[in-house]
């Protein structure tokens, strides 16, 4: 089972945690493996080739192409083929209940929006650990323009870096000790890799186009 992610930190961030909470089916996923410097692009535009290249490949792995749950991957998304072969399937990273109503800074100053399909990132599954600022409120989304019609948004300043920071930290400690850290937040992580391996099982064999 390949699994192909809009960047090197998803495949990673996944991998790990594959590993780490749920080691019965770890073995059963491969990602990117580079062996050269000349690495390729990697966002949601570049998936979509690549998705678009390997289905006219009709190779006879299973494939699934992972999309970011925001305006960007959305429109990457709908640029796949509308019919993929039974062995691959193309998706987004899922929705989330908090993601309904969170914080975000418009032009107008600080409200609340639903991101899903419009700011969803690796970042927004690595657990509220990861998502807290200083004082313990969630990192806002500020709206940094438009992607096929619709607005895309981001962790505010340095919030994507201090999310990776502190789930690296556990990820890395929780492998090191064998067991994932009792005091933090994997609920958003078990929720995405329930979604990787459920796609993963409705995949067939052959590559035939239902």
């Amino acid at each position: 089972m390949i699994v192909l992610a809009e960047g090197k930190t998803d495949d990673d961030y996944i991998r790990k945690s594959l590993k780490l909470l749920f080691p019965d089916v770890c073995h059963m996923f491969k990602f990117f493996d580079y062996r050269s410097d000349a690495q390729p692009e990697r966002n949601s535009s570049a998936l979509t080739k690549f998705c678009n290249a390997i289905v006219s490949l009709n190779l006879q792995e299973k494939f699934i192409f992972l999309f970011d749950n925001d305006a960007a991957g959305k429109e990457g998304l709908r640029k796949t083929p509308t019919h993929l072969p039974a062995n691959m399937k193309a998706i987004t990273l899922p929705d989330l209940p908090f993601a309904a109503n969170c914080p975000t800074i418009s032009p107008d100053g600080p409200s609340h929006s639903d991101i899903d399909g419009r700011a969803v990132a690796i970042e927004f599954l690595l657990g509220d650990d990861a998502l807290a600022r200083s004082d313990g409120s969630c990192c806002p989304v500020e709206w940094t323009g438009r992607e096929g019609g619709a607005y895309q948004g981001k962790l505010e300043g340095d919030g994507k870096q201090n999310a990776q920071r502190i789930f690296e930290k556990a990820i890395e400690e929780s492998l090191f000790n064998g067991e994932p850290s009792p005091g933090y937040d994997w609920e958003k992580m078990i929720q995405l890799l329930t979604h990787i391996i459920n796609t993963a099982a409705s995949l067939k064999e052959d590559g035939a186009i239902p």
